[in-house]
């Protein structure tokens, strides 16, 4: 199944227009003609970089010479943004663009929009980004492409380098080109079994069915995928055991499995998220409330999650608790806007912005005035960007007392945090805006104007 030598020679044979009399497995074949075009449009990326980016002053903008291109220069590396919705990002790791980025492939590859025949037909084994990544790193246990100097960033082996400009020049638009190529590679329909075959290997590992778990669910019968979800649950609880109960979460079928997961919770050990997932699932289905409730206020409460500076799902937990116990979520939602996380303060300050009520800028003012901020800079931007972006002309004045002054910048140390926050506010806040409309138009209408008039801060 996954030959190398079996790959590059199916690969080189159908440049040459004729067959081989192994097929490798098709799934990981076209997973490699695929890489073979990723190669070669990070050499172009660095043709862009070196002639058209060389004289730029700004680190994003529009590509001189190339309209329909953006630019975005990143720490360490370039982003180009195009037709399509392409995104090719490079770090640059080289001078060639050899180096590949998994996640940076499986983002361009899956986010084509439209996608082109050999990125759509890879679309039809690997619909998620975490399974693609998978794929590859099957590649690399059968040498198809190398970790020279990281575990994560890899370069093509230099058989298959010194293959990818050919396979890139292919028109695969062309419907007699691709269908030579579907019957010397294979095709999805004609490969289904030995395919899941190799996805259910990669299930029977716990670490991997983390990953692998979304895209089984996509391509395994209905009735297997949730018993194998159900499989996992009386297992170690860990972020496999959250991601079977999101994959669960999206069937309406209840079960039985999730339930008993409530008296094996521990906040002095366990990481929120699995609680968070179980919670959902069993609120959104009116089972077990009082005790799912209980789970949510206790593992909401906690300071400092094992490993973790604070408690990174403080925001998931207590905007669960506003859509499902309004009563009880005051508490949780204030911690949120003091959290020394900020995703977590970010995130509750979006979702106040998106409901803009009366209660939400006092929660909003009252947090900006908290001590517990005032060496956190970086959080008050969040807060007062929230309250810049209500309907309410009071509040958008208070915003501009509120929000801190531009930090200074320190040559000798570098970026702060509060300036990379500062200068990139109307970005990250706008992108967590979106990501609270969906909550926040939910509760609109649920939530009254005074919600929590008069209650004491927790």
């Amino acid at each position: 199944m996954g030959d190398p030598e079996q790959i590059v020679d199916a690969i080189e044979a159908a440049l040459q227009g004729a067959s081989t009399d192994a097929r490798p497995a098709p799934w990981l074949a076209w997973l490699t003609v695929a890489l073979c075009r990723q190669r070669a449009r990070q050499t172009w990326l660095m043709k862009i970089s070196t002639e058209n980016l060389a004289s730029v002053d700004d680190d994003q903008g529009t590509v001189p010479g190339l309209d329909d291109w953006s630019y975005s220069f990143h720490g360490q590396g370039l982003c180009l943004s195009g037709p399509n919705g392409e995104q090719l990002d490079v770090d640059f790791h080289d001078d060639e663009g050899a180096t590949i980025d998994p996640y940076f492939f499986a983002q361009r590859a899956l986010r084509l929009d439209p996608r082109p025949p050999v990125e759509a037909q890879l679309d039809q084994w690997f619909p998620t980004a975490n399974l693609l990544v998978c794929g590859i790193e099957q590649l690399r246990h059968v040498g198809l492409v190398d970790h020279p100097d990281s575990d994560h960033v890899f370069v093509l082996t230099e058989r298959l380098e010194q293959l990818h400009a050919r396979v890139a020049a292919i028109d695969f638009e062309d419907d007699t080109q691709f269908r030579e190529w579907n019957d010397r590679l294979g095709t999805p329909q004609g490969s289904r079994a030995e395919f899941h075959a190799w996805l259910r290997a990669l299930l029977e590992d716990r670490r991997e069915a983390y990953r692998v778990l979304g895209a089984a669910a996509l391509l395994l019968p209905r009735d297997e995928a949730i018993a194998l979800c159900e499989r996992l649950l009386p297992g170690p609880i860990d972020t496999t055991t959250g991601a079977a109960l999101e994959t669960l979460h999206q069937w309406a079928d209840p079960s039985d499995a999730v339930a008993p997961l409530l008296e094996r919770f521990d906040p002095a050990a366990h990481h929120p998220y699995s609680v968070w997932a179980a919670a959902r699932y069993l609120l959104e289905r009116d089972l077990c409330r009082d005790a799912a409730i209980e789970a949510v206020d206790t593992f909401a409460r906690v300071d400092r999650v094992v490993g973790y500076h604070g408690n990174p799902y403080a925001d998931q937990l207590a905007l669960l608790m506003l859509e499902h116990c309004p009563e009880r979520a005051l508490p949780l939602l204030r911690r949120a806007l003091r959290s020394s996380t900020p995703a977590v303060v970010e995130t509750v300050a979006a979702l106040l912005a998106s409901l803009d009520q009366v209660w939400c800028h006092r929660e909003l003012r009252t947090a900006l005035a908290d001590p517990l901020l005032v060496e956190a800079p970086h959080l008050r931007r969040y807060l007062a960007a929230a309250l810049a972006h209500s309907d309410s002309d009071l509040a958008r004045r208070r915003a501009r007392i509120a929000q801190p002054p531009e930090p200074v910048p320190d040559d000798a140390a570098g970026f702060s945090f509060d300036q990379i926050v500062a200068a990139n506010l109307d970005t990250f806040f706008g992108t967590a805006l979106e990501r609270a409309r969906p909550l926040a138009e939910r509760l609109r209408g649920r939530i009254p104007d005074d919600f929590g008039a008069g209650s004491a801060s927790d």
